[in-house]
């Protein structure tokens, strides 16, 4: 596998990578998709070669130390697509809140109308 000089990782063949076309829907594959076949691939290292953390520094293979970072990575993606969902679905439930305090107050205006024409024909 080739070395990416910049960062120090490991990078794998194009053909390895997770990526959209790996998919075999042809979508795109979620955080958490990628999640579990980062770390199915990490479990397949073995034990001396998974990254670890002995005493603030990161230990194992190069490989396992690459897939560490990613797995790092895609958490974080992971954790910010979780809360891009929730932030869609509070809002959702906001516009039919919205929705229905809007249809409440349109009937307390036509109630409030019907009032006031009963109260003129009751006075005539």
């Amino acid at each position: 596998m080739p070395k990416n000089m910049e960062s120090g990782l490991i990078q794998e063949k194009p053909e390895e990578q997770i990526s959209p076309e790996n998919n075999n829907d042809g979508g795109e594959k979620t955080a958490k998709e990628r999640l579990a076949e980062l770390n199915k691939r990490m479990s397949k290292l073995p034990p001396d070669e998974r990254a670890h953390m002995v005493g603030g520094e990161l230990r194992g293979s190069e490989e396992g130390r690459a897939l560490w970072h990613e797995v790092i990575e895609v958490s974080r993606t992971a954790y910010r697509e979780e809360e891009l969902e929730n932030a869609k679905n509070k809002l959702e439930e906001t516009k039919k809140e919205l929705a229905r305090k809007k249809e409440l107050v349109q009937t307390e205006q036509e109630l409030k109308r019907a009032r006031e024409e009963l109260d003129n024909l009751l006075q005539k």
